[in-house]
């Protein structure tokens, strides 16, 4: 773990230094381990710079995406796939409801690489305040304050001597920095061996401030968080879930 620290100056200038750490170079899936659930990007190339074969058949479209970007310009984008849920969260009085946890977090790595085949970029970040909603089962992998967790957004352009690997999540979405602080819902348990990837639809059920700037709200949540930082925002579900006396 290293510090890093970065000025900021507007009127006042002020120091906020953030312990960053290394995104895991692989993470094995936790009920099969000879399956890869992530592997990041350094791991994923051999000495000549091609994608290794337990990579490439994780995902037959990574060699066509290669194949189809061979000059390193993204031109041809894998699509991530909806997380399916089935469940409404289409505001935060849905989201509050249905999701099985939200979690608030500081940024504190970002990494290319690749989750159960598909592009994109793992985002970790330490916990600063978690929620259960949902089921025991769910709400036992709830990170604990000060732990560091990541959560993936299908989004990355990964170029290699033989070509580009490029992806998208089919909708706008910020790509966060190391001390951005985020919030996000999820509806499902981990599946890695360390119980650390929080699978979260990234254009939908995650949300991002850097500083006192708020840098992405999706869509279905701009109404509700408007005037509201990401610790308000946790408060506001907190008193909803106990309105609701939804909190087991």
């Amino acid at each position: 773990m290293r510090t890093m620290c970065v000025i900021f100056v507007a009127f006042i200038e002020a120091s906020i230094c953030v312990a960053t750490e290394r995104a895991p170079k692989i993470l094995r899936n936790k009920h099969n381990s000879s399956v890869i659930t992530w592997i990041e990007r350094s791991a994923s190339f051999d000495e000549n710079g091609r994608l290794r074969s337990e990579v490439a058949i994780l995902d037959p479209g990574l060699t066509r995406n290669l194949e189809a970007n061979a000059d390193g310009v993204c031109t041809q984008f894998m699509v991530e796939p909806p997380l399916e849920h089935f469940m409404p969260s289409n505001s935060l009085e849905e989201l509050t409801s249905s999701a099985a946890v939200a979690i608030a977090g500081t940024v504190v790595s970002v990494s290319e690489g690749f989750l159960t085949g598909f592009p994109g970029t793992l985002v970790g970040f330490r916990v600063t305040d978690a929620f259960g909603l949902g089921s025991a089962s769910t709400r036992a992998a709830i990170a604990d304050v000060g732990s560091v967790r990541y959560t993936f957004i299908g989004s990355a352009q990964i170029v290699t001597p033989h070509g580009a690997i490029c992806s998208t999540t089919g909708r706008a979405v910020t790509i966060p920095r190391q001390g951005d602080s985020i919030l996000i819902f999820s509806f499902f348990n981990p599946i890695d061996e360390a119980e650390a990837i929080i699978a979260v639809e990234s254009t939908r059920h995650l949300v991002i401030e850097r500083g006192a700037a708020r840098l992405f709200t999706p869509a279905n949540l701009i109404d509700d968080l408007r005037g509201l930082t990401i610790a308000e925002a946790m408060a506001s579900v907190r008193k909803r879930t106990a309105r609701s006396g939804s909190e087991k």
